[in-house]
């Protein structure tokens, strides 16, 4: 009786996206019939923004991801209610919003650091790299996070022979129009809680089995990436 509930409320991104598409098509045929004026169907392109944002909501793993999918959620629905005419706003003044909003984060981010870790600690890592590329290749007994930052250039990050001592550690990886690439072990099951704008976090590690092993470490991703990217692979 469990399952049966469970697979009854189940709502996922599959099926948002699906009934975007009946919606799109609905409106579409209508304006092929005439019932709707054609140069009014692009007054609902913010729908996409609802979707997407209410999709990240459902399958957002982190803080951060329900986050952004709210994000997304609230600015689809001002920008229809503006294509609508029910409000008025100016375009010129999202790109400030989103500037700020992106600076926010970055500092939240910044203010957020847990574990030991610190300046000195040389089982932490503390990168940053602007208009260039790094390489750095970290082995240790005893990884406890820290944090990498990359503007305008690459940072590449190899974990690979490190070890962890606690269940979990979280590493911020911030990326502003550069990238971040992390090499981890295979044993590490890794969690990405990153908020991507104009830009993404991806996990390329091998699939994991499907029971982990009782000494199993996580790494969790978080951070902010803008107009760049965060990879993670084995």
């Amino acid at each position: 009786m469990e399952n049966d509930n469970r697979s009854q409320s189940q709502i996922t991104p599959s099926l948002i996206t699906g009934a975007l598409i009946v919606l799109i098509g609905a409106i579409l045929l209508l304006g092929n019939l005439g019932i709707l004026p054609a140069f009014q169907l692009w007054k609902f392109w913010p729908l996409l923004l609802i979707a997407a944002g209410t999709a990240k909501l459902i399958d957002a793993q982190g803080q951060h991801g329900r986050m952004w999918g709210a994000i997304l959620l609230i600015c689809g629905g001002i920008l229809t209610l503006n294509s609508l005419g029910y409000l008025h706003f100016s375009f010129r003044a999202l790109w400030p919003l989103i500037l700020i909003f992106i600076g926010l984060n970055f500092l939240w981010n910044a203010t957020q650091r847990r574990g030991d870790c610190g300046a000195s600690n040389s089982c932490c890592i503390n990168g940053f790299q602007v208009f260039g590329g790094s390489k750095q290749r970290v082995i240790t007994e005893d990884f406890k996070g820290g944090e990498v930052l990359a503007v305008f250039g690459g940072y590449d990050l190899d974990l690979s022979a490190s070890k962890m001592s606690q269940p979990s550690v979280v590493l911020t990886a911030n990326a502003l129009f550069g990238g971040v690439k992390l090499r981890v072990p295979d044993s590490w099951r890794v969690r990405m809680d990153g908020i991507a704008i104009f830009g993404g976090y991806e996990d390329k590690t091998r699939t994991p089995p499907a029971i982990d092993p009782p000494d199993v470490r996580h790494l969790i991703i978080k951070g902010t990436t803008a107009f760049g990217g965060v990879e993670v692979s084995n």
